[in-house]
């Protein structure tokens, strides 16, 4: 009768536990672990249960207990510890605070906090120490092992995105910083269309074939024409940007300028890029000279020669865009391997401006009803300066000046100061209620009617004029201070740099420069 009983309820909870499974269709990781969002009619703080706010907690979670601070520092905090996420106020952009509290003689006391915005991907440690307000929060830098974890943060970090779409009429195009630089999809990005190439208008000119490129604000794929384009100084040679899958996403890795053509993932673009290396012409004596055998001039250049053998010896077109499972499968090779320790020059501006051009031209977007086929493929140069955004475009997140709240300062440049007009960069310790006019009509998904005050949430983000919440308990003191790298997101992302402008105080280390190293992110 006893076992009877026993098998009984063994039963029960089974069917209870594949019951509950079934409802929410994922598993929660972290069942005590709390996750609130704002609710876009009310303004107020709502308890989000939807199964992409699961697979998000799970993601945000393991991304901040994996990143080198934490399991440094706090990985042997004792206590009961449990993790609060709270969204920020919306002009901050897509973006969510992640506290871990534990309790000392039952007083709840927070042990750390780290703010994740998803506009950028980006990680940063509130240092309770640092020169207060948005000043305490410090960019993170990503392991390779924890690149997966981060990559899922952004995939699923879009589930209850308030930042409103700002105004881009007669915004003019920005041509000193790359854009979209550091993005992750989840889908492939379509096939490479087939073009004729424009003649190279002028001697000195090299060839950049087009690419697809990412927009978060848009959410979507977008062709770069190819164009010729004057390197930034003689003897450089151009590597293409291109995409890979590193199984949980497709990640783009920027073009770059460098003394050799490094790797590329092995995409065959055409007009001497064949997937390894450039045939299409060679620098000589200080003059560039072109290979007419793959590449097309006009008449008035004259410095040319003819070499068929590259011709010969190239594989077969593949349309395919990206490299890994699906797409093209090629490795490195050891010179290419060598060409990425070496120092790079990014984009120039008639790049950018090129880049931007497109970013705003709904026209150069893949969409169906194109059937992916953007309508400038191709063009001999890049556009003029005067070029302006299509009215009704989303802009460009990182133009300095422009005050929409989906980035924060400094983003592309460390050192940047906050342009004429922009006054979000100053932590707001209010959240959004029902007459803030930053809350959008927009459904945040599947939560529960459950709120909780926004104003006086304790677990509000630190700003100017906050009490430091991160005191009351013995824990070791984390500055946010991890092995810096390079900030393209490959094998161990973001500088640790203090947010803003403003220096670091004199007795914080400063992070020093490191090689950039692509290698862990190659198939």
């Amino acid at each position: 009768m006893g076992m009877k009983r026993f098998t009984f309820i063994l039963s029960f909870l089974l069917f209870i536990g594949i019951t509950s499974h079934a409802q929410n269709g994922v598993y929660d990781n972290y069942p005590t672990a709390t996750i609130f969002i704002v609710d876009a009619q009310s303004g107020q703080e709502v308890l989000a249960q939807s199964d992409t706010a699961i697979l998000f907690k799970n993601a945000l979670i393991d991304l901040v207990t994996n990143t080198i601070l934490v399991q440094k520092q706090y990985k042997h905090v004792i206590g009961h510890n449990a993790y609060v996420i709270t969204q920020t106020d919306p002009s901050n952009g897509n973006e969510y605070q992640i506290q871990e509290n534990t309790k000392v003689f039952g007083a709840t006391v927070p042990v750390y906090t780290f703010i994740y915005n998803v506009d950028q991907n980006k990680l940063y440690f509130n240092n309770p120490h640092g020169a207060g307000g948005d000043q305490n929060l410090e960019a993170q830098w990503i392991s390779q092992n924890n690149m997966a974890n981060l990559n899922r943060c952004q995939q699923f970090g879009w589930f209850n995105n308030l930042s409103a779409p700002p105004d881009n009429t007669q915004q003019q195009v920005d041509d000193t910083t790359p854009v979209d630089t550091a993005v992750t999809a989840n889908v492939p990005p379509p096939a490479l269309p087939t073009y004729d190439q424009p003649e190279c208008p002028q001697d000195g000119y090299l060839w950049q074939p087009g690419y697809w490129a990412y927009s978060v604000d848009a959410r979507g794929y977008y062709w770069v024409p190819g164009v010729w384009v004057a390197p930034p100084s003689e003897g450089l040679l151009w590597t293409p940007a291109y995409w890979s899958f590193n199984g949980f996403g497709y990640y783009y890795h920027s073009g770059y300028w460098g003394t050799s053509v490094g790797y590329y993932g092995g995409i065959y673009y055409g007009y001497g890029y064949g997937g390894h290396g450039y045939y299409g012409g060679e620098w000589q004596g200080g003059r560039y000279r072109y290979n007419t055998a793959v590449v097309r001039v006009s008449v008035s250049v004259r410095n040319t020669y003819v070499n068929n053998t590259v011709i010969v010896n190239q594989p077969g077109r593949n349309s395919s865009s990206f490299n890994g499972r699906g797409g093209v499968i090629a490795k490195p090779s050891p010179q290419e391997l060598q060409v990425e320790r070496q120092p790079r020059v990014q984009q120039t501006p008639d790049q950018i401006r090129n880049q931007r051009a497109a970013r705003n031209d709904k026209n150069q977007f893949a969409s169906p009803a194109n059937g992916n086929k953007p309508m400038n493929i191709a063009a001999p140069r890049a556009p003029e300066k005067a070029v302006t955004a299509t009215p009704n475009q989303r802009p460009n997140a990182n133009s300095a000046g422009n005050n929409n709240g989906n980035q924060r300062q400094g983003y592309n440049s460390p050192n940047a100061k906050p342009g004429a007009g922009n006054t979000n960069t100053v932590n707001q310790n209010t959240r959004p209620g029902a007459n803030n006019p930053n809350t959008v009509n927009q459904n945040p998904g599947s939560n529960t009617a459950t709120s909780r005050p926004a104003y006086n949430n304790t677990n509000a983000r630190t700003g100017t004029g906050n009490a430091n919440q991160n005191s009351g308990v013995s824990i070791p003191k984390g500055t946010g201070n991890g092995t810096p790298s390079s900030n393209n997101g490959h094998g161990g992302t973001y500088q640790n740099q203090p947010y803003g402008s403003k220096k670091a105080p004199a007795n914080k280390p400063q992070p020093k420069p490191q090689e950039k190293n692509d290698k862990q992110d190659k198939k």
